[in-house]
């Protein structure tokens, strides 16, 4: 009896949830990653945005061992790179220079050293490809 009414319990609530609009951003976290050394370039995998939304897309620095700098590639219909954004530590970046990076299709982020770099250096943050 205790299994049907814990089974309907989760049924209800699950109804709830899905009714009431809950909507979770689509996030990419980066946990350590390496830039490369002499002002190279990390570029992420390549992400699906799957829905239209009103938000931009953003970047949240929680560490950084150098400045850098971040810029948005969308695949879809040829969009481009984004502008570059300097990165904040525990803050949002947003890529609001265009409103078709609010568009579905294929995005990844490219991620440097603002200043000239000798060695690799650290790197951790997380990008919101696909805002609710």
């Amino acid at each position: 009896m205790k299994i049907i009414r814990n089974i309907l319990c989760v049924f209800v609530l699950s109804i709830f949830f899905a009714l009431s609009g809950v909507n979770a951003a689509v996030t990419l976290g980066f946990n350590e990653i390496s830039i490369p050394a002499l002002n190279g370039t990390y570029q992420s995998a390549q992400m699906t945005k799957t829905r239209a939304s009103n938000d931009y897309q953003s970047l949240y620095t929680v560490r950084m061992d150098k400045n850098i700098k971040a810029r948005v590639y969308g695949y879809y219909n040829h969009l481009g790179y984004s502008s570059w954004r300097n990165g904040v530590v525990n803050g949002d970046v947003y890529f609001n220079n265009d409103s078709e990076f609010k568009t579905p299709g294929q995005y990844r982020i490219d991620i440097k050293a603002i200043d000239y770099n000798v060695l690799a250096f650290k790197y951790w943050g997380v990008w919101t490809y696909d805002p609710a």
